[in-house]
């Protein structure tokens, strides 16, 4: 279960870098206006790369971590770790299509 809190960590250091740049520049960043690292917040963007970067390994491994469960007469807890990361997993792949969080993800992966 601590594998399905990775999501919800990495959407708020998403949102709190959108927003700390929104506040500090006075308008929304769009690509390449600014470069995030030009920012000077490199501690800030580390951790949203990387939460980023472990947000599928997390998902897949907390996904068949509830197969295991389920195989291993733990039926509830299993079916319970299954079903949340697999809507969790939906819920991402739909903010995908937000133009807002896709004009977020092509700014900070500039």
């Amino acid at each position: 279960m601590v594998m399905l809190s990775l999501p919800l960590v990495t959407a708020l250091l998403c949102a709190s870098f959108y927003w700390r740049a929104r506040w500090s520049l006075g308008y929304a960043p769009s690509y390449g206006n600014p470069d995030p690292k030009q920012l000077d917040w490199p501690v800030h963007q580390s951790l949203v790369m990387l939460g980023l970067v472990f947000l599928l390994p997390a998902m897949l491994s907390s996904f068949c971590l509830g197969g295991v469960l389920f195989c291993r007469r733990e039926k509830l807890r299993g079916l319970v770790c299954m079903v949340l990361s697999a809507l969790i997993f939906g819920v991402f792949a739909l903010l995908e299509k937000v133009q807002v969080v896709d004009e977020f993800m092509a700014w900070i992966l500039d």
